[in-house]
């Protein structure tokens, strides 16, 4: 079943000991944002995932992208790693600004609910923030 091959290191653009590994600077035009998800999701789909996960994995990162442009600074630089053991997902910005969950509030939320997705599709997430701004990251298995 062409699903569950792994795939060849000849097939990944970048590899690591871990497996693969994607970098992206991602600009904010929407056919940049769509461009990336497509990408990611060919790639993942490609035999390393079931369709639970390359699906998580992709909502993942273009949530934590949508965010960096919407609440963060430039350059925005998603950077994605995964093995057969998972996805580990980063996304850095320039701004220092602190990542944050809103409230649920059915049927009142009408945006801010992007973490709390996050938060809900992986096994953990976080946050780093340094002199040059945060990364926020997030593992799904």
């Amino acid at each position: 079943m062409a699903r569950n091959r792994r795939l060849r290191q000849s097939q990944l653009p970048a590899t690591s000991d871990a497996g693969l590994a994607l970098r992206y600077e991602v600009v904010t035009e929407p056919e940049s944002l769509r461009a990336t998800r497509l990408e990611l999701r060919q790639l993942l789909d490609d035999g390393w995932f079931p369709p639970r996960v390359a699906s998580a994995a992709v909502d993942v990162a273009h949530e934590l992208v949508v965010n960096a442009h919407r609440h963060g600074a430039p350059p925005v630089r998603l950077t994605v790693e995964a093995d057969p053991t998972g996805v580990m997902i980063r996304v850095q910005d320039s701004s220092q600004k602190a990542a944050r969950t809103l409230p649920y509030r059915p049927g009142l939320s009408e945006h801010g609910l992007g973490l709390q997705l996050v938060r809900h599709l992986a096994v953990d997430w976080g946050q780093d923030i340094g002199e040059e701004g945060k990364v926020v990251w997030a593992r799904v298995l």
